[in-house]
């Protein structure tokens, strides 16, 4: 009930081709919930991957699919994030204010993401990245990075943060994608007191979701929430962190963002 009530009303998810497949063979249809997300995973999403817990879930996982079938492959975005819980409470024996704790995490995560987005969306416009020359790593860096002669070391701080608030961006927006609100999310920051075209949102949750992201805004606005893009072993990640210690050195604090 808490997960349904913070998530964007009217948001879904649509199963394509790839559960269709899975569906028709019984003994594989419950992989993709117990290996991670249909598309893949936002941040506090728990994955299922040691064998007993495979073992519990599997017969809840398939039920859950065989129910997802049933309503053509379109289900609320929330129905998801709930079982995936659920399914973590159960197997990790979880206390009651364990889940609670966990739950606040994914709400207050998702809430930031919302912000994040929120605040370029309504003004039409995305962040761009600097032109930087990132120091070498065995991982790569994200090819989204422009390659520039300035080196980290001599970035200004407008620089660093124009960098960070462009890392930031686009793994919110990855990571509400995944959870499946971002088009419900888009919808709602483009319209203009009429439904955006194409989409399916109606004006109560037209209204409904600007309710919620003033009401996010209020919650958490001014506080960074991490993304899968932020982590140190993702390619824009490697940047964040190359990023942050210029930061440091110039004797900036995040929170002067």
């Amino acid at each position: 009930m808490r997960i349904e009530g913070f998530y964007l009303c009217g948001a879904t998810i649509t199963y394509e081709e790839e559960l269709e497949k899975s569906l028709e063979d019984p003994s594989q249809a419950h992989q993709l919930f117990l290996q991670e997300r249909p598309t893949n995973q936002i941040r506090c999403f728990p994955r299922f991957e040691e064998a007993d817990q495979q073992k519990y879930l599997q017969p809840a996982a398939d039920c859950f699919l065989n129910y997802v079938c049933g309503q053509d492959h379109t289900i609320d975005a929330w129905v998801v994030a709930a079982w995936h819980h659920g399914g973590a409470a159960y197997t990790g024996e979880m206390s009651v204010s364990e889940l609670s704790g966990t739950i606040d995490e994914l709400e207050l995560l998702i809430r930031g993401h919302y912000v994040c987005l929120a605040n370029h969306w309504t003004k039409d416009e995305e962040p761009l990245p600097p032109s930087v020359k990132f120091e070498p790593s065995s991982s790569g860096i994200s090819p989204s990075w422009r390659e520039g002669e300035k080196s980290v070391s001599d970035l200004t701080r407008d620089e660093v943060l124009q960098g960070l608030r462009f890392i930031q961006y686009w793994g919110a927006e990855g990571d509400l994608d995944y959870s499946g609100l971002l088009s419900a999310l888009r919808s709602t920051c483009h319209s203009q007191d009429r439904e955006e075209q194409g989409e399916d949102l109606d004006q109560s949750q037209i209204r409904a979701n600007r309710a919620l992201v003033e009401e996010s805004r209020n919650q958490v606005d001014g506080i960074s929430r991490p993304t899968e893009a932020m982590n140190e072993d993702a390619p824009d990640g490697i940047a964040w962190h190359q990023l942050m210690n210029r930061l440091s050195e110039l004797g900036i604090s995040i929170s002067s963002n």
